[in-house]
């Protein structure tokens, strides 16, 4: 393995923080097919949800979920995982700015990027997220819903 910029001469290249609208890649998912999902953003429009086969001219934002300068990204657990592909989907955690923290899905398309179900119903959604895992139809979800670091709560999703 020898990759440029990592101190060999070729097998890597970098996507321009242009594309990336300035920001850094974070919460890699690997998807199919050789696509990532993955966060990225700016002052302008926050950290937002990307797709990418690892090309400048294939790597986009999938939405400004959380429009304008706000960040999609919710509060979490260190480590924690954030996103999981499953079925031919991403599932992960965003915050719109109205419905709060909840369940996210995208096919890798802006129209297929949509909130899965409001688990919490209403502004609240969860303070802390603590993970996503899928597990054959399922999806787990974790998360505080309260300030009150006893207030956990355990989400299945059937993805039927």
């Amino acid at each position: 393995f020898s990759a440029s910029g990592c101190g060999g001469s070729a097998g890597a290249q970098s996507i321009p923080e242009a594309t990336l609208l300035g920001g850094h890649a974070e919460d890699l998912t690997p998807f199919q097919s050789g696509w990532i999902f993955f966060r990225s953003g700016n002052l302008s429009t926050g950290q937002e949800p990307f797709f990418s086969d690892g090309t400048a001219g294939n790597t986009y934002m999938l939405a400004d979920i959380n429009a304008g300068t706000g960040s999609s990204t919710c509060d979490s657990i260190r480590f924690s995982k954030q996103s999981v592909s499953s079925g031919g989907f991403v599932y992960f955690f965003a915050d719109d700015g109205i419905n709060g923290c909840e369940v996210w899905r995208t096919d890798g398309t802006p129209e297929g990027t949509a909130m899965l179900v409001d688990s919490i119903v209403g502004p609240g959604g969860f303070l802390f997220t603590h993970g996503i895992v899928a597990s054959g139809k399922n999806l787990f979800v974790s998360g505080q819903i309260t300030e009150d670091p006893d207030t956990y709560e355990f989400y299945v999703i059937n993805l039927d």
